[in-house]
């Protein structure tokens, strides 16, 4: 009997990033085939799609299951290493999903700042320690040989954030050249002021030795001109401007928190403006600590310092700084407002709900349910709209927000782009962290002029819908490229001078995971629980998959806890739980930590809770139900 020989040769698999009219979810799959050498699979990125407001979810990832183990289940198609390009959700946020429900990722590479930002991720995303996967930091000049025949070599570019990177995939057969893939992930001409970010001559110097055969392409800002092109220096210029023509106002500039180029435009403008920031929201104050620890830029002489205001109390700081002094960046500028979870800005459009006081100050409540419970916006207030509209996402509520913003009588700037609500004055005060046309198509001019083989080139338009997709590609045809338009679900072979597609999964067989949050009541510490369900194309349920509960956070109900500790010296054969005597000789040697272990064993001796903490309800005799 014959036997059939190996397919031989580099697929590529669009797990998720190219959307029908979403943004988001970006996965790719590079399978290597050698006969005699087995399969070889490296994933770069696992991001999450935003989903509309009006499907009720935190989150949708592409169903990327095949190729990760599930706790002690191997994986059907083992992926050898995984690489991330940058921090941002639509780039890691499947990765913290998955990882919080038991999935286990190969060894992960990316820089030194984004393994950073992860490890902030893992943790506000409640993922286990022995969840977390093991992360590596790889640079510019490195090359990880995945396996003898699969090679990947960073290459720094610049975002709008920091250690942003691409990718040169080379893949062999019998020593030969396979596939030369270059996937530059988020990414635009000219310098980063913030980090290393791409630079010419060094990229030509990275391209001499390497073969390409397949460049991917960032299309998200493919509709972009020149005329929304502005460097670092221009974008201080315009934000100042618009913040010198009113001397007397506060300023409140909201910006992505983890778009830390915007972030650092901010901060100069404000230094520039003799300006005090206060920073109001978490993740930007991430950010500004990131930038701080990277040393990369300093701007502790406008974040105030002082003794009386160095834990960020927002009083503390309306009370010492005038109007005119004040330039406050809150949390968020996408105008979320899921489950009660808004943004600083958002928040602050919402004044009209609460009550004032005698001074026109919100009062508010502690948890900023209605309104922001510190800063009041009013005709003496200037607003830098910084986030541009995007209809499938978020265009509804952005707009909706600047309007409520306006009929407070604050004076409101927009970022200029195509995406304006055409209400308000505009002027470039950021910069896009994606390539616009011409980037485009200088890049494929840089590659073409300097790559090391001379087999036809193919063009791929990654990261887009639908239409954005289609205008790369018409990018490439002008500057005398070939294109080759893939979605979601696709699977194409590739080699030097061609493409072939393999699979064509159709829009309404595709499935994706979906996420969905809650946070449960009664419970010591808080607790959260998520949903797991597989979802299709119209975010519609198609199967259930799981429910995962936080287990950092103690789930040990209120009225459980005191009974537990009576009732627990009854199980001391099974269990040993100190007595309550015992507690308190010790309660004020006790860290915070240990007294909750004390507590969570008491209710496991007294059968309240498992061993993963969850309520179990109360045996029969022991006060229980």
């Amino acid at each position: 009997m014959a036997i059939a020989k190996t397919e031989e040769g580099t697929k590529i698999d669009f797990l998720g990033g190219n959307n029908e009219a979403r943004i988001g979810g970006n996965s790719l799959l590079i399978e290597h085939t050698e006969e005699g050498e087995g399969v070889k699979r490296v994933m770069i990125d696992c991001g999450a799609l935003f989903p509309p407001e009006w499907t009720g979810l935190d989150s949708v990832i592409p169903d990327v299951r095949p190729y990760l183990g599930y706790k002690d289940q191997p994986a059907e198609k083992t992926v050898d290493a995984m690489f991330i390009s940058h921090c941002h959700e639509d780039h890691i946020g499947g990765l913290v999903h998955l990882a919080r429900a038991g999935y286990k990722f190969p060894e992960i590479y990316t820089s030194s700042y984004t393994k950073e930002l992860l490890k902030t991720a893992f943790k506000e995303g409640h993922v286990p320690a022995e969840n977390q996967p093991e992360v590596k930091v790889v640079s510019e000049g490195q090359t990880i040989d995945v396996a003898d025949n699969v090679h990947v070599s960073p290459f720094n570019v610049s975002h709008s954030t920091v250690g942003a990177m691409g990718f040169h995939v080379l893949t062999t057969i019998r020593g030969r050249t396979s596939a030369g893939i270059v996937d530059p992930g988020d990414y635009r001409m000219g310098e980063s002021k913030v980090g290393p970010g791409f630079e010419e001559d060094k990229f030509i110097e990275f391209l001499k030795d390497k073969p390409v055969t397949h460049v991917l392409l960032d299309s998200t800002s493919s509709d972009g001109t020149d005329e929304y092109l502005v460097d670092f220096k221009q974008a201080v210029e315009n934000t100042l401007e618009q913040v010198n023509k009113h001397p007397e106002k506060q300023v409140i500039s909201a910006v992505i928190s983890r778009s830390i180029q915007n972030l650092a435009i901010d901060l100069e403008t404000a230094k520039q403006a003799n300006r005090t920031v206060f920073i109001d929201g978490y993740w930007a104050k991430l950010a500004f600590m990131a930038m701080q620890r990277s040393g990369i830029h300093d701007y502790d002489d406008v974040v105030y310092k002082s003794e009386d205001l160095k834990n960020a109390n927002a009083k503390a700081y309306l009370a010492k700084y005038d109007r005119g002094e004040r330039y406050i960046i809150p949390s968020g500028a996408f105008a979320e407002s899921k489950k009660g979870m808004k943004s600083g800005l958002y928040k602050m459009s919402e004044q009209q709900k609460v009550t004032l006081d005698k001074d026109g100050k919100v009062k508010g409540n502690s948890k900023g349910e209605a309104g922001h419970p510190d800063f009041t916006v009013d005709k003496m207030t200037l607003i830098l709209a910084r986030q541009r509209c995007i209809e499938a996402i978020n265009g509804k509520q952005v707009r909706a927000m600047y309007n409520r913003l306006a009929a407070l009588g604050a004076t409101i700037v927009e970022n200029r782009s195509g995406n304006n609500t055409g209400k308000f004055e505009t002027a470039l005060m950021q910069r896009t962290g994606h390539a616009v046309r011409s980037e485009t198509k200088k890049f494929i001019e840089l590659i073409v002029n300097n790559r090391k083989n001379s087999s036809k080139l193919v063009f791929i338009p990654i990261h887009g819908d639908v239409h954005q997709l289609a205008n790369t590609a018409k990018v490439v045809r002008e500057a005398g490229g070939e294109p080759s338009i893939c979605h979601n679900a696709d699977e194409i072979k590739v080699w030097a001078g061609g493409t072939k597609k393999l699979e064509q999964k159709p829009l309404e067989e595709q499935r994706w995971i979906a996420v969905q949050s809650e946070t449960l009541t009664g419970y010591a510490g808080g607790a959260s629980q998520y949903t797991y369900t597989l979802v299709d194309k119209d975010f519609a349920k198609v199967e259930d998959l799981m429910v995962v509960r936080d287990e950092n956070a103690p789930a040990v109900a209120r009225d459980y806890a005191s009974r537990a500790l009576e009732q627990a010296r009854e199980d001391e054969d099974n269990y040993y739980v100190p007595s309550r005597k015992e507690v308190h000789a010790q309660k004020e040697k006790l860290s915070r930590k240990k007294k909750k272990e004390l507590v969570r064993k008491a209710a496991m001796a007294a059968g309240l809770i498992d061993e993963k903490g969850m309520p179990i309800g109360l045996k029969k005799g022991r006060g229980g139900r």
